[in-house]
């Protein structure tokens, strides 16, 4: 993210741009090769340079005329701090990788539970502390239980509602033990996405999309649907997508399962064959 080059000057005396130019107004390969480390050539060299020769000017990198504007330099700022938020929490190995996105997108879940697993992993979710932290006039607090600040963690994992379909749920499903509690706030999700398997995986997102469902019906002002409820619903949902990927032909309607029947291909056998022929040679004698 840093537009300042990573080579270390040592001795160059060089001050302007224009110094690494030749006298077309193109790069001096060269020069600009024995200044640079490999990472700064490939980015200097990639700028088109001006075969105007004009005087250099001071620039506004993020805008394409090069002028400041505020929009712009707002811009930067976010996606700066979002930078380094991620570069601080995501990597959840030594090489910088997360499996956690590889995870969330192949999983067998809805589309639309994938993009909500995303948001929640990227705490992008629209909870009542990221809406107090964006300025808008709310108070912060979990709409259920009114207890604490509502962030993505207390919002899936500590909110009462929650640990009441935990619970359900881990009556029938493998899920996370308590050691979520313990994991950093900023990534316990991918934490814990990075431990599972991908069943095990699209059990937790479904468990979490069903809770931030439920947690969207009381925003709304609606009653909130009880556990046994969601339990009820998540099995079946789970029972269906489980089914779908063992048998892809079965075709799942509503939880339930409607079996298609193929005609095989006849004849298949040397005596259906025979049969076949007899019957045609039966049949055009009749019409002759």
């Amino acid at each position: 993210m840093a537009l300042k080059p990573v080579s270390n000057p040592g001795r160059c005396r060089l001050r302007w741009v224009s110094q690494l130019l030749d006298g077309n107004g193109a790069w001096n390969h060269e020069l600009v090769t024995q200044l640079f480390l490999p990472v700064d050539c490939e980015a200097i060299l990639s700028i088109k340079a001006s075969p105007r020769l004009g005087p250099d000017f001071i620039a506004w990198q993020p805008e394409r005329l090069g002028i400041f504007t505020v929009k712009s330099a707002y811009k930067l700022g976010v996606d700066l701090a979002q930078f380094a938020s991620a570069r601080a929490s995501s990597s959840l190995r030594p090489d910088g990788s997360d499996p956690c996105w590889k995870k969330i997108w192949s999983s067998i879940v809805p589309p639309k539970v994938k993009v909500f697993a995303w948001r929640a992993a990227s705490n992008a979710l629209a909870t009542e502390v990221k809406k107090r932290h964006r300025g808008i006039q709310v108070t912060g607090v979990c709409s259920i239980c009114g207890m604490e600040a509502e962030d993505v963690l207390h919002a899936l994992r500590m909110c009462p509602h929650a640990k009441l379909l935990w619970d359900q749920m881990r009556q029938v499903w493998k899920l996370p033990g308590e050691y979520v509690l313990s994991l950093p706030r900023e990534c316990w999700l991918r934490a814990c996405l990075d431990k599972l398997s991908m069943e095990e995986s699209a059990y937790l997102l479904m468990l979490l999309w069903r809770i931030w469902y439920a947690r969207n019906e009381v925003t709304h002002e609606k009653p909130l649907p009880p556990p046994d409820v969601s339990r009820r619903f998540l099995c079946g949902y789970m029972s269906s997508l489980l089914s779908i990927r063992i048998d892809p032909l079965m075709d799942v309607v509503k939880g339930k399962q409607q079996e298609i029947y193929f005609l095989r291909p006849w004849p298949r056998t040397e005596k259906e064959v025979v049969v076949l022929k007899n019957w045609a040679i039966d049949l055009f004698c009749e019409r002759g």
